[in-house]
């Protein structure tokens, strides 16, 4: 759990520098509409990875989300925000202008591979988690348009 924190951390730390670098004409709701919901697909991430580190956190005796609530309490939490995110990126991709289809696609691609791995995927803890930090890195994809 302890090293989970790095989602939340990685995704301010890439969000700082071209906030404090854009123009204040270039940071319009969209652009903050869109660092929330990177966030929280960053907090997402954690919640998944709490759940999967829940043994391994218990016998190193780190405190941790899965502690505090029953299996079952996570898991439905971690998917109402799956379902929140997937519905968001949607509306998103339907009502905003053209510009920003790419990126909610690209996010709801994120969060729909994060639910279909933690969720519906047979393999390994490890290779779930490493899965999802993958992920991440889907953003390059919009380095091709």
């Amino acid at each position: 759990m302890e090293g989970s924190f790095h989602c939340i951390f990685f995704v301010i730390g890439v969000a700082w520098l071209p906030l404090l670098k854009a123009s204040p004409l270039d940071l319009n709701w969209e652009v903050f509409l869109f660092l929330a919901f990177y966030v929280l697909l960053a907090l997402l991430n954690l919640l998944m990875l709490t759940f999967l580190d829940r043994e391994e956190d218990l016998v190193s005796g780190f405190g941790s989300a899965a502690q505090k609530m029953t299996t079952a309490e996570l898991q439905g939490i971690i998917r109402k925000l799956v379902l929140v995110l997937i519905f968001t990126s949607l509306i998103a991709f339907v009502f905003l202008p053209s510009l920003y289809r790419t990126y909610s696609g690209v996010l709801f691609l994120m969060t729909l591979s994060h639910y279909l791995i933690f969720f519906g995927s047979k393999s390994s803890e490890n290779q779930k988690r490493m899965a999802m930090e993958l992920c991440f890195s889907m953003p390059w994809f919009l380095a091709l348009f």
